[in-house]
């Protein structure tokens, strides 16, 4: 079977020969597309493979027509929101994920940023310690999970929201998570029940001083309803807006509901 490997961002040296390796030895030949400019050039390597392995790469409609031998399209990651998976089930190409396997990188950004908020950008003589916070996971999968081990080795308390797990400190409604936690973390996956999910009446219940981290998917926060203010604080590794980058930090207009705590 001809392998392609389709990354805009390439792969760490390591992990493309491990790949390689793999694949090779069970008689698969690996072809790597890295750092293309051009749908195009996805497009026309794409048309004699048999197996597809993609990163957050958009894979739409019409690279996956083009692929017209393709029988499985493998995202090495959780989410898969960048491949069109209703053009797949109609080619009959199978589908699948790798969720778990980025958690502690991930878990530890969102950490890292929870501190480089509640500092202040360490900021002299300025900041508060997350001992003691609460921490909110929405969300408790392989990277929640992973985020609640480290948020409890510094000491935070915890509490989780997820429908679809049973777990300890766990809430029923995902509007006790924003209201009885200073500090919100997102690990959901984008699907259209999630998008925008997180909106002005969730963002407002947070504590004065509370903040938000979101290492999932951008769309999952409905950012048509952040305005400019300065009492909660939103890190966000995913903005829509391409100028921003990991731990840029954001106001939201809670206008003055906190003023009176």
């Amino acid at each position: 079977m001809k392998i392609v490997v389709i990354t805009e961002k390439p792969f760490a040296e390591n992990a493309v020969k491990g790949i390689r390796e793999i694949l090779e030895k069970a008689g698969h030949e690996v072809v790597m597309i890295e750092k293309y400019k051009k749908k195009e050039d996805v497009i026309e390597r794409i048309k004699d493979a048999d197996g597809v392995i993609v990163r957050s790469d958009k894979i739409d409609e019409e690279i996956i027509k083009a692929g017209e031998k393709v029988k499985i399209i493998v995202r090495a990651g959780a989410g898969y929101d960048n491949i069109d998976i209703e053009a797949c089930n109609q080619g009959k190409i199978v589908v699948m994920n790798t969720p778990g396997q980025n958690r502690n990188g991930v878990a530890e950004l969102c950490i890292g940023m929870m501190i480089f908020g509640f500092r202040k950008g360490f900021k002299e003589g300025k900041g508060r310690e997350l001992k003691d916070k609460t921490l909110g996971i929405c969300g408790c999968g392989y990277v929640g999970k992973r985020v609640k081990e480290i948020a409890e080795g510094i000491g935070m308390k915890i509490k989780v929201y997820d429908p679809f797990i049973t777990t300890e400190n766990q809430v029923k409604k995902i509007e006790e998570l924003f209201e009885e936690c200073q500090v919100i973390s997102l690990h959901l996956p984008l699907t259209k029940e999630t998008k925008g999910k997180i909106g002005y009446e969730l963002i407002k219940k947070l504590p004065y001083g509370g903040m938000i981290c979101n290492t999932a998917r951008k769309e999952i926060i409905d950012e048509e309803e952040k305005k400019c203010g300065e009492y909660i604080r939103c890190a966000n590794g995913t903005f829509n807006d391409k100028k921003l980058t990991v731990a840029t930090w954001r106001s939201l207009n809670i206008k003055k509901m906190h003023s009176s705590k």
